[in-house]
């Protein structure tokens, strides 16, 4: 399902069930929310290196900043 939903280009694999997947396999606590670090390396994974430097300015903000930010999976989907 993963390599079949990365490659797709004419929309026409499940994405919303992979993306259910995936949030899923972050999740391994089952609280419903992941932290930031995983949001982002899904988004990492999904985008490529286009969010290469956006990325590392959240990391580098959340580091100096000691802050934790969870992620609902209505807002993971979204």
């Amino acid at each position: 399902m993963y390599k079949r939903c990365i490659i797709d280009e004419r929309e026409q694999e499940p994405k919303r069930l992979f993306y259910l997947v995936q949030f899923l396999m972050y999740d391994k606590e089952r609280k419903s929310y992941i932290t930031e670090e995983d949001t982002l390396e899904i988004l990492y994974i999904r985008h490529g290196d286009k969010f290469t430097a956006a990325i590392e300015d959240i990391f580098e903000y959340l580091f100096n900043n000691s802050l934790l930010f969870f992620c609902s999976f209505l807002k993971f989907n979204n």
